[in-house]
């Protein structure tokens, strides 16, 4: 009787153990995920104009974002200057990509260049200086998907 109970509460003391080591490892895992999204932006913030990196996730419209070969494009942007600026379009299938969905700009928007990036675009080359005009579900990048339509009954609820 002894020796059955203490492999009973030998199995529920591992069990216990193996579920917090797991619990741990699971939040751990899921922190690291989230520091691979964490990206760092230089923007002009302050009535001084300083440059200073922001996240990703703490840009606000009316930032101004410096952008340079290799950038993701954060969040919709204008663009207010630019130097030999090529864009990728960032949700563009690379089968699809045509000459329409890539931009270019040479010098700056005064020469007749697209002056909108696109959130999750890349810049190929060159560099920019950017105004941000949407973020987070307003801008291209929330808007995944299209919205369902509710006004209309579903074929289930007509036959009710």
């Amino acid at each position: 009787m002894v020796e059955g109970l203490s492999i009973i509460c030998t199995c529920i003391a591992m069990l216990i153990f193996q579920s917090i080591a797991d619990y741990i490892k699971d939040s751990r895992f899921i922190h690291l995920q989230g520091l691979t999204k964490e990206e760092k932006v230089p923007v002009i913030r302050g009535k001084f104009g300083l440059t200073q990196s922001v996240s990703i996730w703490d840009v606000v419209a009316g930032d101004v974002i410096l952008l340079s070969s290799g950038s993701k494009v954060p969040a919709d942007c204008l663009v207010i200057n630019s130097f030999d600026l090529q864009v990728e379009d960032g949700d563009a299938d690379d089968d699809q990509l045509e000459d329409e969905q890539r931009k270019e700009q040479k010098g700056s928007i005064e020469e007749g260049g697209d002056p909108f990036l696109r959130a999750g675009s890349i810049i190929e080359k060159g560099s920019c200086k950017a105004v941000v005009c949407c973020v987070g579900a307003h801008s291209t990048r929330g808007i995944t998907e299209p919205r369902l339509n509710t006004q209309n009954d579903t074929p289930l609820q007509a036959k009710l």
